[in-house]
């Protein structure tokens, strides 16, 4: 999950909890609670205006180590595209 919301702070510029819970049908406080231990390793701060994750004091760290962490997001995103695809199919039937 930490790959995913990495991914999101990259491509979006924050990380909204709500978003991605419904993204991985996770509840809103396991969402939470994995940015406030990335919050911990200053990789996140929550904005209190805006209830929005951004990126935290060690910044330049985490871009650092996203290439790294790109294959487990893409892993992890092929993985729930199928798991998307099977639960369509047994809507579909």
């Amino acid at each position: 999950m930490w790959g995913h919301i990495l991914e999101a702070l990259w491509r979006r510029g924050s990380v909204e909890a709500e978003s991605i819970a419904t993204e991985f049908e996770l509840s809103v406080r396991e969402v939470r609670s994995i940015c406030s231990e990335m919050a911990e390793l200053g990789w996140l701060e929550l904005r209190a205006e805006s209830q929005k994750w951004v990126a935290g004091e060690s910044a330049d760290e985490l871009l650092s180590s996203y290439p790294a962490l790109k294959a487990d997001v893409e892993a992890s995103g092929a993985s729930h595209r199928e798991h998307e695809s099977g639960r369509q199919e047994q809507l579909a039937h």
